[in-house]
């Protein structure tokens, strides 16, 4: 099948570089066409050469119209964003206005391990209150110690992301207690990568 992508009312999210673009413009050999070309066929081009990579890369893109942009807008307005409320966070009482240093990170570090035993304990407990108050309070640590030492969460979440998107389900030898709610590691698998994305941790760490 053949279509024209300059007229296309068209958008497009791409998990892997999270951003959105608009299909409009998209060279007929660039891959989100080809991906495109793939979801709106009615032919198994599963086998073609010429759409391995698209058929390999279909789960990275989203494709959704004007309507559809719209009511996602309306959702990023209501629903709280973890790393844009972290560092309204972090301005507000002026975490951010000096510079990171090994003893913050050092005070960070402990805080992260008394709101993990505090939260294991609260689910020893059976206390689903402070269960759901430790496992948030765990990611807004996690989320300010990264930011705080000059690190684009951003960047490295969507790393994680693609990489974690890659693994397949199944049940690890030695971790078989999952009871298959349990990620493995496929063969080629790319492990994430944060080199350039380290802020002055490298520095911090070994200070």
């Amino acid at each position: 099948m053949d279509f024209d992508n300059k007229h296309l009312e068209l958008y497009v999210y791409d998990s892997e570089l999270n951003e959105i673009f608009r299909v409009e413009g998209c060279g007929k050999e660039s891959l989100i066409s080809k991906v495109l070309t793939l979801k709106l066929s009615h032919e198994d081009m599963s086998h073609d050469p010429d759409f391995e990579l698209a058929v390999a890369n279909q789960n990275r893109f989203t494709f959704f119209n004007q309507d559809d942009a719209d009511s996602l807008v309306k959702q990023s307005l209501t629903v709280r964003n973890p790393v844009i409320d972290n560092v309204a966070f972090q301005k507000k009482f002026g975490f951010d206005a000096q510079p990171a240093t090994k003893k913050n990170l050092d005070f960070r570090m402990e805080l992260l391990k008394e709101e993990y035993e505090e939260t294991t304990t609260a689910y020893g407990n059976k206390d689903a209150e402070e269960v759901v108050d430790g496992l948030v309070d765990l990611i807004v640590i996690a989320l300010g110690t990264l930011h705080l030492a000059g690190v684009s969460v951003n960047k490295a979440w969507s790393e994680v992301y693609r990489a974690n998107m890659s693994k397949k389900r199944g049940v690890k030898k030695g971790r078989e207690q999952s009871g298959g709610w349990d990620v493995m590691k496929p063969e080629g698998w790319i492990a994430p990568n944060h080199e350039g994305n380290h802020g002055t941790l490298d520095e911090l760490l070994n200070s």
